[in-house]
């Protein structure tokens, strides 16, 4: 059976969130495993984005898994497999947008501007979601049969969840959004 957390990305990795919360992810995500006698923790994360695009040096699944001896696995495609995929980069879309609106180089500067430019290359993205989402699946076919834990983006859970459901695989849905209420607004963490 496949269970599934959702998140704010910030947390799966030590960057910008106090540390105290990653911890208490991580504490969670051991307690949850042991509960519900897991056999891998797997994410929409990949090593390359870890590393390149967020200059992680700590990965908060990978740390549980390791604590529990249980395998851990990436689920999201890697440069090479993205552009097999035919998916863009997000810094695609946003050079995308850039050009569609025209946009010049002291556009950041404006706000209102700037978060125009962002919505429409996270639209686009948004559009690939179902390409991830099976290749997701794929990753995970061969441990289906055991009891997995999925770490993802707050905004896939619902959606990987029917995908799972209409592909017969069983699942279900942990937390929709851990800690919701505090990463809804970023000031919660201390973070503008």
């Amino acid at each position: 059976m496949v269970f599934l957390i959702g998140v704010d990305h910030l947390i799966q990795y030590n960057g910008p969130v106090p540390e105290s919360i990653r911890v208490e992810f991580r504490s969670y995500l051991v307690r949850i495993c042991r509960e519900l006698d897991i056999k891998t923790i797997a994410e929409e994360f990949s090593d390359e984005a870890l590393r390149e695009v967020y200059q992680a040096t700590a990965e908060t699944a990978q740390e549980a898994a390791r604590m529990l001896g249980i395998e851990h696995r990436y689920c999201d495609p890697g440069w090479k497999e993205f552009a097999e995929l035919d998916i863009p980069s997000f810094g695609d879309l946003l050079e995308e947008a850039r050009k569609k609106f025209n946009a010049s180089p002291s556009y950041i500067l404006d706000n209102v501007f700037r978060k125009k430019v962002a919505d429409y290359a996270a639209k686009r993205a948004r559009s690939y979601w179902h390409i991830r989402e099976r290749y997701w699946l794929d990753q995970l076919r061969d441990i289906l049969n055991l009891n997995i834990l999925f770490i993802c983006g707050h905004e896939h859970v619902k959606r990987f969840s029917s995908l799972l459901v209409e592909n017969g695989y069983k699942c279900a849905i942990i937390d929709r959004f851990w800690m919701k209420e505090l990463f809804a607004d970023y000031s919660n963490l201390g973070l503008s």
